[in-house]
């Protein structure tokens, strides 16, 4: 409901702008750049194209700043917290874009993608360890923790409102959809390695008497409950530089909050067997950063 919402609001702005558009330029905009509405033969007269329809399609290539973050359960230790409950990385995303321009201030842009969304977490927390000989858990060990989380990449639509409030520079605001890539199971691969103190090590199982030889333990596991589709809000700014009368390039950075979680609450069983939530209010957002090549057809 939330979507549809703001959606409305967001129409009713684009509408009281284009009004605004008409009242102040009621002979239009005499401008003859790539894409404009204004008539191209280069006399800069536009009475006889008010009101002329523009259309462009493009391709657009970019990087893409991933932020992960979840909450972990109430008594978790601060140094587990710092290590488990946020990420970061670094994916890339490419997208065929349309725009459809309904004067030289306001048009609309949709756009069919994919792009990865993976990301990392690292840091250092303390765990009790067996002694020497296996048994008891009198001393304290230093943990290196690193984890790479992959699998999550997804094909994106999106429908964004483009408002030109100067020349070539545009302000773009609209919802955006992702759809999972079956192909692509969400999973995390990590390595804990002891720093300290030497005498503490990792058993596959607790010996009788005899130390297992390791100082790391790694593994790979799926992550469950994760979410098939997600839907967002994206804003982005971009700016159009002409390189003739039908070619431009595009540069444009944009946020990608999204309001679906990229996965459902983490549970497990307490020593009851009840479940209880150990990571909860996941969250997994982008900043966008790209350029595009467009081809203006009239």
């Amino acid at each position: 409901m939330k979507y549809v919402l703001c959606w409305c609001c967001l129409c009713i702005i684009t509408s009281t702008l284009y009004a605004q558009e008409d009242v102040l330029r009621p002979n239009g905009r005499t401008t003859s750049s790539v894409g404009s509405a204004a008539d191209k033969t280069g006399d800069g007269s536009s009475s006889s194209n008010k009101g002329k329809t523009t259309f462009a399609l493009g391709i657009e290539g970019g990087i893409g700043f991933n932020f992960f973050s979840q909450t972990l359960m109430a008594g978790t230790p601060q140094d587990q917290i710092n290590t488990f409950s946020q990420g970061n990385g670094i994916g890339g995303f490419g997208a065929i874009v349309a725009d459809i321009g309904f004067s030289d201030m306001i048009g609309i842009q949709p756009r069919i993608g994919y792009q990865v969304m993976n990301f990392s977490r690292k840091g250092t927390y303390k765990l009790d360890c067996p002694d020497q000989s296996g048994f008891g858990t009198d001393t304290v060990a230093t943990i290196d923790y690193s984890d790479d989380n992959t699998g999550f990449e997804y094909y994106t639509f999106g429908l964004s409102i483009r408002v030109t409030p100067v020349k070539n520079f545009m302000v773009l605001l609209g919802p955006t959809f992702h759809f999972r890539n079956a192909g692509s199971t969400p999973t995390v691969s990590g390595t804990a390695t002891i720093a300290s103190p030497d005498h503490c090590w990792f058993y596959d199982q607790i010996p009788d008497g005899i130390r297992d030889s390791s100082k790391t333990s790694s593994f790979t596991q799926q992550i469950d409950n994760t979410n098939n589709f997600r839907a967002g809000l994206d804003i982005s700014v971009a700016y159009k530089i002409d390189l003739n009368k039908s070619w431009a390039l595009v540069p444009r950075a944009g946020f990608q909050y999204m309001f679906t979680k990229p996965a459902e609450n983490q549970t497990q069983k307490d020593f009851l067997g009840n479940d209880i939530t150990v990571a909860s209010d996941r969250v997994l957002n982008t900043l966008q950063v790209g350029i595009g090549l467009w081809y203006y057809f009239n």
